[in-house]
């Protein structure tokens, strides 16, 4: 609608073509206008016919060439214009191209809807959150209809096999629309439908590798002045690989490596060849078989400092030299007293 239509067409004679025209009209006029042709190679001609003729009434047209004596009109042939509709649903457009009379109405279907339309879709596929209810008060012959959506939109689904369903209301089922695709280059989904009802763009589930579930460090116990031990919370992914203990000696920081545990079932380690007297901040990652990680929590523990030693016991200079005099002084008195006798 209100879009210049190129006609090409290839016109052949044994002497050569002269000329070529054009002629065309709105299927509701009765006269024709016309536009000359030009010649762009050998027997290939063009011309176009202006987009203030392209109206949703139709388009008749046809063309008349001569060789400069003799003169052929061809047969007149009609073009259907379809009228164009354009809604904004969820922030994603929708567009469409229908052959009918009066107006379409394009609904987004109530959250009611949508769970029980999701609860029937094909175990096997996924849906990209559009669910777009259209309808038409009057005539209808058949659609064309695009719906744009965003890369979110298609996480965990296969882009490349996006196809439009349709809902049937009888059999209470989404079918698949044969004729129907998608542009991965502007990401939307297309259909040609002949009726309409709810339509939804879906694809083949794909499994989307999710990082696993961290576990709970607790904080660490039996310190000793070389060694502490850890303990935490069983992963029970089914894509378990492995636990990876880090230490480190500031908090915050994931440190060094102290071994990798390939069970998850061992979920307690004793680290040692630590400095006594330190504190130590342990972290413990999960590793899943696509290589996706989580982080634990980050605990902290102190090794017990090494025992003061015990001072040696031994005489003390000054009170040895004073105990000796002392003895001295009380044997030289005696001798003296027993001498006076």
């Amino acid at each position: 609608n209100n879009t210049a239509i190129v006609i090409n067409a290839t016109i052949t004679d044994n002497v050569g073509v002269e000329s070529a025209v054009l002629f065309y009209r709105k299927a509701i006029e009765r006269s024709y206008a016309s536009v000359q042709m030009n010649c762009i190679s050998q027997n290939r001609w063009t011309g176009t016919i202006p987009a203030s003729a392209v109206t949703s009434a139709g388009l008749e047209y046809y063309i008349w060439t001569t060789d400069g004596k003799n003169n052929v009109t061809t047969l007149a042939y009609t073009v259907t214009v379809p009228t164009t509709t354009v809604r904004i649903v969820d922030g994603r457009e929708v567009r469409i191209y229908y052959n009918g009379t009066r107006n379409l109405t394009v609904r987004n279907i109530t959250s009611n809807e949508r769970e029980i339309l999701r609860e029937n879709v094909p175990t096997d596929r996924g849906d990209i959150g559009l669910f777009i209810d259209i309808n038409i008060t009057g005539v209808f012959r058949n659609a064309f209809i695009t719906m744009q959506y965003n890369d979110s939109d298609v996480t965990g689904i296969n882009e490349d096999t996006l196809k439009m369903y349709y809902w049937n209301e009888t059999a209470n089922e989404w079918i698949m629309i044969e004729d129907s695709g998608v542009w991965v280059s502007n990401n939307t989904a297309w259909a040609n439908v002949m009726h309409l009802t709810i339509f939804a763009p879906m694809a083949e589930k794909v499994s989307v590798n999710i990082p696993p579930t961290q576990v709970t460090l607790n904080i660490p116990t039996g310190a000793t002045k070389n060694s502490l031990t850890l303990t935490w919370a069983e992963n029970i992914d089914t894509d378990f690989a492995s636990y990876k203990i880090y230490k480190s000696t500031s908090s915050g920081t994931l440190g060094t490596l102290v071994v990798t545990i390939n069970t998850n079932t061992t979920n307690t380690y004793t680290v040692t060849g630590l400095t006594p007297g330190t504190t130590y901040y342990f972290t413990v990652i999960v590793v899943d078989t696509g290589e996706l990680c989580s982080d634990s929590n980050q605990v902290s523990g102190t090794t017990l400092s090494e025992p003061e030693k015990e001072k040696q016991k031994g005489f003390i200079p000054g009170y040895e030299a004073t105990v000796l005099l002392a003895a001295i002084g009380v044997c030289t008195i005696l001798l003296r007293r027993k001498t006076k006798n």
